[in-house]
């Protein structure tokens, strides 16, 4: 900025600031005659109104919780760990060898959630479109 304008800036907050506080003080009398001395001079700074605590908040979004009926010992990458050979099986043959275990998917697609686990695993290598430890 060049010296004149921020000058000028200057000039003109100070002057708002002056009319800030001369409305605050109108206001203050405003309230005083209308019989309420104690709301805050400035409406900006007054508490706000909390909701009533009859209507609980829903929630946004967030994770579910996880079913009563269906928890599993081990998590998905546990089990296929354990599943898992060195010799190389694909992915619905990895599913077969996970549900035969006994674990329960909490999903209607559990071929993805096999996928999913298996990316991005350090101990789990692909060789040819099938997967195997590393």
């Amino acid at each position: 900025m060049e010296p004149d304008s921020l000058k000028l800036y200057f000039e003109s907050r100070q002057a708002i600031i002056k009319e800030r506080e001369s409305l605050g003080k109108r206001l203050s009398e405003i309230n005083e005659a209308l019989g309420m001395g104690d709301a805050p001079a400035d409406p900006a700074r007054a508490p706000k109104a909390k909701a009533p605590e009859s209507t609980p908040r829903k929630k946004k979004g967030g994770r579910k919780k996880q079913s009563a009926g269906r928890k599993n010992a081990k998590s998905l990458k546990g089990v296929l760990l354990d599943v898992l050979t060195d010799q190389p099986l694909a992915k619905e043959e990895l599913l077969e060898k996970v549900k035969a275990t006994g674990y329960q998917f909490r999903t209607s697609n559990p071929i993805g959630s096999v996928y999913t686990a298996l990316h991005g695993n350090p101990t789990v290598r692909k060789v040819d479109g099938k997967y195997c430890k590393a």
